[in-house]
């Protein structure tokens, strides 16, 4: 689940990219806090919503999908 910034959170940088035949691909990236005890899952289901309220897409192919934690 992600949340609006909270130090109980972990923040984790994303990397999607989607194709749609009629228009192409897109990539999107940025980061995203998580609850501690979320599934990777309800993350990346999280994430390709709001690419889809972003961008518009009712319909597309995942193509690359990429999560990992924001810290070196």
């Amino acid at each position: 689940m992600i949340v609006e910034t909270d130090t109980a959170t972990t923040r984790y940088m994303y990397i999607l990219t989607v194709s749609n035949g009629r228009l192409g691909n897109a990539t999107a990236s940025g980061t995203v806090d998580v609850l501690p005890g979320s599934s990777r899952a309800s993350v990346f289901d999280d994430i390709v919503q709001l690419f889809k309220s972003e961008l518009g897409y009712t319909s597309f192919a995942i193509v690359y999908f990429s999560l990992e934690r924001d810290a070196l």
